[in-house]
């Protein structure tokens, strides 16, 4: 599961292959910016993994959840390792 970070804190964050930074369903609490690595956003149904994007570097994830304030779409996988920068929806939707 992702680090939250401090509420007025950008953070820069690694994650190794394989690990999960949000699942669909979860409360939308920060937006993602890929800084290397690559990110495969997927939705579950019927206890599959359907993909349906995969990020890459300077692209922003997981936005969505913060400006419909409806929860995660889709779970984010680090399909390899990974850095982003995590933005809290504080600032997020300070700059909306």
């Amino acid at each position: 599961m992702a680090a939250v970070p401090d509420e007025q804190t950008v953070e820069i964050v690694a994650f190794p292959k394989g690990a999960v930074l949000f699942k669909q369903g979860d409360r939308g609490e920060a937006a993602y910016i890929l800084n290397s690595g690559a990110i495969g956003l997927y939705r579950e149904s019927h206890g599959r993994r359907v993909p349906i994007a995969s990020m890459r570097r300077g692209e922003m994830f997981g936005e969505m959840a913060l400006t419909d304030g409806g929860p995660r779409l889709a779970t984010a996988y680090a399909i390899e390792d990974s850095v982003v920068m995590v933005v809290p929806a504080s600032i997020m939707c300070a700059r909306l």
